[in-house]
This record gives C-alpha cells, sequence and structure tokens, in this order.
C-alpha cells in the first residue's frame, strides 16, 4: 500500500504542479512530504480507529507547522508544489478509503 500511496501522491502532485504552477522552476520533494502528511490526517480522521486518531494527533502536533508552508511566503518559495502535494495526499486517503476511485 505505501508504493501505491505514494505513487499517487506523486503523479499527481506533479501533474496539478505542471498544470497549475507558475512559470518557474519546481523542484524537490516538499509536495511528497506534503502529500504524505495530508495522508496521515486524512487517514486519522476516515478510520475512526484509535490508532488512526493517535496518529493523527502525533503527525499534527510534530509537523503541524507544515501548514504555514501551504500559503505563499516568498516569491522563491514553490508553494503550490505544497498546496498540490497536500491536496495529492487528500486524494490518495480517499481512494484508500473507497471515497473515489482513481
Amino acid at each position: 500500500m505505501f508504493v501505491e500511496i505514494t505513487m499517487i501522491i506523486v503523479i499527481l502532485s506533479g501533474i496539478f504542479t505542471w498544470l497549475g504552477g507558475r512559470p518557474g522552476i519546481h523542484i524537490g520533494a516538499s509536495g511528497l512530504i506534503m502529500g504524505y502528511w495530508a495522508y496521515l490526517l486524512a487517514f486519522a480522521y476516515w478510520s475512526s480507529s484509535p490508532v488512526g486518531i493517535i496518529v493523527g494527533i502525533i503527525a499534527l502536533y510534530y509537523f503541524g507547522s507544515l501548514a504555514a508552508n501551504l500559503l505563499p511566503t516568498t516569491e522563491r518559495v514553490s508553494w503550490e508544489g505544497h498546496i498540490y502535494g497536500f491536496i495529492a495526499g487528500l486524494l490518495a486517503a480517499a481512494w484508500q478509503f473507497g471515497i473515489i476511485h482513481i
């Protein structure tokens, strides 16, 4: 399941950034990291199991500062990669729980 989730996040965030990103160089794995974070939060929300909720709380506590990177802060940072990675992580979790079909 890890490989499938990773591939969904990488492919969707790349496509979304390519289609909706501003002209420039978008490089790095921040879209993947944001996608993993969104996946963990969505997993905690949709699983409703004690383990899922604990994982979500831990992810929110330790990585909550990632939310500040979802909005543009400087001209040189590809915030589009961040937001599209986050969306791709949510879509990957929705796919895993059968909410959507990719």
